[in-house]
């Protein structure tokens, strides 16, 4: 049996941090320093993907590196000795951090801001110039995490105005992968742009059939670790080996259990893959297993079970950063057809048998 896999593409809108009333932090010391920020809502931002509510958890909010430059603006001598991964938290109505830090009263002292999400107390950043993390891709589909990083707006800010906040727009540093899954039943589907034969109707799983996924797995020349620049939110240093990230029974939702011929959501939404980007198109491929499974009271086991582990063709296919990609896995199944025919007789001629034989006297 041969199965193609085709990609969909999904662009996933930036996650956002923007200023807004409803979310700025009031407070009645004049000076401090404070955060106040928008997290834009995405339906499909569930799971291990970063969104309002995980944000919002206790114990998660959003890292800040300041520096303060005094007269001087931001440059490569720059120290992060104003906040050194500085942990922000919500509290149910408002962001907030201890110990606050309050603005330089003078007009001519700067200070920079760089902040990154969801935030982990193990990054550690240089001594001096830009904040960069280190970053590293876990083998463990289930440990992926969203990494989101702020855009560069804060550098050489002075002192606001009381009731002003620092606001982050944030940005997704990672690439998201999903999967989808559909049965295609006799219809030819090689089309290089993924579309089904249009001269073929969509034919549905013949009665006491049912198709079952069990693994799923891509593989490619992935970016395993590198390091994340804070100021613009860049990748450099990335190390590259030829990797596979496999998602199995429990990282599947429910229609892994009996697949349908609509195109459904495969992994569920704890098991996003979450990938450095790639730096240019690489080679990928995907092999999945599933078992086709037919009641028949004739057999033994009362069922023919058939075990396939399919791989695709390799496929070209870049990873952008801040993009979440829906590889549709197509399961091609070709019914089996019986046809026949009854071949005519040879007709070998007449043979004369005597009974008994006449003779001569």
């Amino acid at each position: 049996m041969k199965t193609r896999f085709y990609v969909g593409l999904i662009a996933l809108a930036a996650l956002a941090f923007v200023g807004c009333a409803k979310d700025e932090v009031k407070s009645s010391v004049d000076n401090a320093i404070e955060f106040g920020t928008y997290l834009g809502r995405d339906a499909q931002t569930k799971g291990s993907v970063f969104d309002t509510e995980t944000m919002q958890g206790e114990n998660v909010g959003f890292g800040v590196f300041a520096y303060y430059t005094d007269e001087e603006r931001y440059s490569a001598a720059a120290t992060p000795n104003f906040m050194n991964n500085q942990q922000v938290t919500y509290n149910g109505s408002a962001w907030t951090y201890a110990p606050v830090k309050y603005w330089p009263n003078e007009a001519t002292d700067y200070v920079s801001f760089f902040a990154y999400a969801p935030y982990a107390e193990t990054y550690n950043v240089p001594a001096s110039g830009d904040p960069i993390i280190d970053f590293t891709v876990p083998a463990d589909v289930t440990k992926h995490i969203d990494l989101v990083a702020a855009e560069n707006t804060h550098i050489d800010c002075q002192k606001q105005a009381v009731n002003d906040v620092v606001k982050f727009t944030f940005k997704h540093a990672l690439s998201r992968v999903g999967f989808k899954v559909e049965a295609v039943m006799d219809e030819v589907n090689d089309q290089e742009n993924g579309d089904k034969d249009e001269d073929n109707q969509k034919k549905d799983i013949a009665e006491g059939t049912t198709i079952s996924v069990q693994e799923v797995e891509i593989y490619s020349y992935f970016n395993n670790s590198g390091k994340l620049n804070l100021n613009g939110a860049k990748w450099t240093d990335r190390a590259y080996s030829y990797t596979s990230y496999k998602l199995t029974r429990d990282n599947f939702e429910a229609v892994a259990d009996k697949v349908t011929i609509t195109p459904t959501l495969l992994n569920n939404e704890e098991s996003y893959m979450m990938l450095i980007p790639t730096a240019a198109s690489n080679k990928v491929k995907v092999r999945v297993k599933y078992t086709v499974t037919t009641a028949d009271a004739k057999l033994e086991d009362k069922a023919s079970v058939v075990e396939n582990n399919i791989t695709s063709d390799e496929f070209a296919f870049t990873f952008a950063q801040g993009k979440a990609y829906t590889f549709v896995l197509h399961l091609g199944l070709t019914s089996v057809k019986l046809d026949a025919e009854v071949v005519d007789w040879e007709d070998m001629g007449d043979y004369v048998v005597n009974v008994p034989n006449n003779f001569e006297n």
